[in-house]
């Protein structure tokens, strides 16, 4: 009767570890999935950010700003869009190889001297 209830005692202790230990590795597998979402958000947001810079210091001419984000000439689409392929390690690449893609067009604005352009990064 008392090795029954010993034996019982360490089955129990055992079974709150192994369920412990589960959610502990639940929380740490969650903490690296929006570390890595994270990440993956601050160098789209720097990407953006950047080109951007670019767009303003090129004071809205799309071929400078094209030549200064440094893109393959494929790149430009008939004037009116630029896209930057990135790879997984968001080093540029060619567009065929891309894992995200920096997309800037045009927006239309009706003041004279002000350029406007829409920045979306895709995944």
């Amino acid at each position: 009767m008392k090795s029954t209830l010993f034996l019982l005692e360490q089955i129990l202790a055992i079974l709150v570890f192994a369920i412990t230990a589960a959610v502990c590795v639940h929380l740490f597998v969650g903490s690296h999935l929006a570390a890595k979402a994270n990440t993956e958000l601050n160098y789209a947001l720097l990407a953006a950010q950047n080109s951007a810079e670019v767009f303003k210091a090129a004071q809205g001419d799309w071929q400078l700003t094209a030549d200064l984000l440094d893109v393959q000439p494929q790149a430009i689409v008939a004037d009116t869009k630029i896209q930057v392929a990135y790879d997984k390690t968001w080093q540029p690449c060619p567009i065929t190889d891309a894992a995200y893609l920096l997309e800037l067009a045009p927006v239309y604005s009706d003041i004279s001297g002000l350029s406007r352009a829409q920045i979306t990064v895709y995944h």
